[in-house]
């Protein structure tokens, strides 16, 4: 698939993987320039992920790089920070990779250059019965590619299906993971990591939910958006933003009209295109209110 994406200085990036050969390529444009000739992004045997960037700052390329079997070797998720030129620069390995981490991973970067990064690790067996539960693992690096892992953040206490990830950085570190747990008991928990300490005890988002995203919000905060129902409405978007301060979510809330039409690509377009973004100066999450003028 085709990538893209813009720093905080103007260049644009686009990388994208070649058929047959599989090889990854990128081509890169000055503000108001035209794309340069296509290079080899990645080494043998990687994957992209994503290129991720905050508003300000440089984008990374974010993959999963696979040795050849015969190597006998582990896999890795690993990172760069992009140069102007589309050209890696040191590379940053986040976690080994087994087979049956999930294939989604969740990656948000700051204006710093710092990254999160959040994804499954298990198998989710299909059926009528809950399968054996998983780990949701989140590492977190600085500007400087200094990396902790989280092993495991326990945000559903019983036999977790994880099924889809989310994951918000702030430019103070604020760290925000969300997941729902499977189609057995659907809902959304949120955990939050300020200031490097450990992750909050999880919190319940919303019930029945699904699908959730996340995007940092100024220095300190971040907003969810997801699929859900409240107050006996029907399904549908639903918001929540974390405060300045500590370390739970507000009271989410319903996006426009409940009972409106359901698409499940709104989530996506609500986030990436920033109209649910509350104004910063709303100090109080309670108080503030979708549809703000995105920034």
């Amino acid at each position: 698939g085709l990538h893209v994406a813009l720093s905080g200085s103007g260049v644009a990036y686009a990388a994208w993987s070649e058929f047959p050969s599989g090889a990854w390529m990128v081509a890169t444009a000055p503000r108001d320039g035209v794309f340069s000739t296509p290079r080899r992004l990645l080494p043998d045997g990687g994957q992209l992920v994503t290129l991720a960037a905050g508003r300000a700052g440089a984008v990374l390329a974010v993959w999963g790089e696979f040795a050849p079997l015969r190597l006998h070797e582990h896999a890795s998720l690993d990172y760069a920070r992009l140069g102007s030129d589309g050209r890696l620069g040191r590379t940053v390995v986040l976690s080994n990779l087994q087979g049956d981490d999930s294939a989604q991973i969740a990656v948000s970067v700051n204006d710093d250059g710092a990254l999160a990064a959040a994804w499954v690790r298990g198998a989710i067996v299909s059926g009528p019965m809950p399968g054996p539960p998983n780990r949701l693992r989140v590492v977190v690096c600085t500007a400087a590619g200094h990396c902790t892992l989280t092993p495991s953040v326990a945000l559903f206490p019983q036999s977790p299906e994880y099924l889809n990830v989310a994951v918000a950085l702030a430019d103070d570190g604020t760290v925000s993971v969300l997941a729902d747990d499977g189609p057995h008991a659907p809902s959304v928990q949120a955990a939050v990591s300020r200031n490097g300490s450990a992750f909050s005890p999880a919190q319940q988002l919303a019930s029945p939910a699904s699908a959730p995203v996340a995007t940092a919000d100024g220095r300190n905060g971040a907003l969810a958006v997801l699929t859900g129902q409240i107050g006996g409405f029907a399904r549908g978007l639903v918001w929540s933003l974390l405060p300045a301060t500590g370390a739970r979510f507000a009271k989410a809330r319903a996006v426009g009209d409940p009972n409106g039409i359901y698409s499940p690509v709104l989530p996506l377009l609500a986030v990436a295109t920033g109209r649910l973004l509350a104004p910063r100066s709303c100090g109080d999450a309670s108080a503030c209110q979708p549809g703000a003028a995105a920034r």
